[in-house]
C-alpha cells in the first residue's frame, strides 16, 4: 500500500539531455487570483469518443506545471502565434470536428472567431416570387430607423 507521501514509481521517457519527456492528449488548467496549474495527462488506452474531462477517470496524470498568471497568459500568446506562423508557412491549417469542440465546451463560432477562420459559408434558398408579388414570399430587409 502506498504511504502519503510516496511517489508511486512509474515508467518515464528522458531525452538525450537528461530532462523528462512526457506525452499528453489532455490537459486540465486550474487559475486563481495567484498563479495556475496545468495538469497535463494521458488517456487510457481504452478511451473511446471525446466525452469525458481531464478529471474522468481515464485520465492518467503524466506532468504537473505550476506558473503564474502572467506566465500562463504569455505561454498563451507564444502558442497562438507560433501555431499561426507554422500553418501560414506550411500552407496547412489544423482544424477540429465540431464533436471534439464540444467536448471541451467551444462552438464552432469561438473557434473559428479565435483562429481567424472565415465562418463556414451556408447556402440559402433563393426566395420564390409569385405573380402578383405575395408578401409572404419575398425577402425580408431592414430599412434604417429614423430619430424622427
Amino acid at each position: 500500500m502506498q504511504q502519503y507521501g510516496e511517489v508511486k514509481e512509474r515508467r518515464r521517457d528522458i531525452g538525450p539531455d537528461g530532462v523528462p519527456e512526457f506525452f499528453s492528449d489532455a490537459v486540465g488548467v486550474r487559475l486563481n487570483p495567484f498563479g495556475s496549474v496545468l495538469v497535463f495527462s494521458r488517456r487510457d488506452a481504452s478511451h473511446v469518443g471525446v466525452e469525458g474531462g481531464v478529471d474522468s477517470a481515464d485520465a492518467i496524470p503524466a506532468a504537473r506545471v505550476r506558473m503564474s498568471m502572467e506566465h500562463v497568459k504569455m505561454l498563451a500568446m507564444i502558442f497562438y502565434k507560433s501555431i499561426l506562423n507554422f500553418e501560414s508557412e506550411y500552407g496547412v491549417k489544423h482544424d477540429l470536428p465540431d464533436e471534439v469542440l464540444a467536448g471541451s465546451n467551444i462552438d464552432r463560432a469561438q473557434w473559428d472567431a479565435f483562429w481567424g477562420h472565415a465562418p463556414k459559408a451556408v447556402p440559402s434558398a433563393a426566395p420564390v416570387v409569385q405573380e402578383g408579388g405575395n408578401a409572404a414570399s419575398q425577402p425580408v430587409s431592414e430599412a434604417p430607423v429614423s430619430a424622427d
